[in-house]
């Protein structure tokens, strides 16, 4: 069990970004590094990803994970900040294209996650008014792909459809 998050891991303010003490990059990927660098921004008892006047936080804590992880999802883009949505569409626009992203399926996904390497797993919302969601797959020891995710229910380790019930989810690795 790793120690509770420093305290600027746990600042509510979602537009600073958070330091951690253990990150890892491209070089250093390992299932156990995945799980180790993830786990300690605490998601299920973490107040800054905790739902509050009715705002949910799954856009910061995945942004949170791949900076800890080392690899481009802004939270921030071109002076926006990027919703679910938005962190979706920049994937499809540039991550892809400039930033290492790719889409892979449920089961890569998982193999992937279990590899070390992050893996985005997110359905853009349609309306134009509505919110998507977004999660990190981790890490698993059974055939399921698992998510954590902040949101309504903040959670680790969970299978994908507790997060996004019967959604058509896309999922993005990074190579």
């Amino acid at each position: 069990m790793l120690p509770a998050p420093p305290a600027s891991a746990r600042n509510v303010n979602a537009w600073e970004p958070v330091h951690v003490p253990l990150t890892s990059g491209t070089s250093a990927r390992s299932r156990d590094l995945l799980e180790r660098v993830v786990w300690q921004l605490d998601v299920e008892a973490n107040p800054r990803y905790a739902a509050r006047g009715g705002a949910t936080y799954c856009n910061v804590f995945v942004t949170d994970c791949a900076d800890a992880l080392g690899v481009r999802l802004p939270h921030w883009w071109l002076g926006h900040e990027l919703s679910a949505n938005g962190l979706l569409a920049w994937i499809e626009r540039q991550g892809i294209s400039a930033f290492g992203w790719g889409v892979v399926d449920k089961v890569e996904a998982r193999a992937l996650a279990l590899a070390g390497r992050p893996v985005v797993a997110g359905w853009a919302n349609p309306r134009p008014v509505g919110s998507g969601h977004v999660a990190l797959v981790v890490p698993s020891d059974d055939d399921r792909t698992r998510i954590a995710q902040a949101g309504r229910r903040c959670f680790y380790g969970e299978p994908v459809a507790s997060g996004f019930g019967a959604l058509p989810v896309t999922c993005y690795a990074h190579e």
